[in-house]
């Protein structure tokens, strides 16, 4: 079944860790990234992973994007560091 005026849903991975408490660390976030793909997949709609935070090393982003391809994310967000 999909869902009829969502195009798709982003992995507020900050906004999760804070109404928690918890770290941002991506062993901590399994769970609920799990949780979202699961939940995208059965409304048939694309799943976008949050976006990395750490901007001074490129390689974590390319890390943290191949995660998010094998969990089943079809991308990544992003938002500008000046935001």
């Amino acid at each position: 079944m999909r869902a009829s005026r969502l195009g798709g849903v982003i992995f507020g991975s900050a906004d999760y860790a804070a109404s928690v408490r918890c770290g941002l660390g991506w062993d901590t976030l399994h769970y609920a990234r799990s949780a979202l793909i699961n939940a995208a997949t059965a409304a048939n709609i694309p799943a976008i992973d949050a976006p990395t935070w750490e901007l001074d090393d490129p390689g974590i982003l390319r890390r943290d994007a191949e995660r998010a391809k094998e969990l089943g994310f079809h991308g990544k967000g992003c938002v500008h560091p000046a935001t």
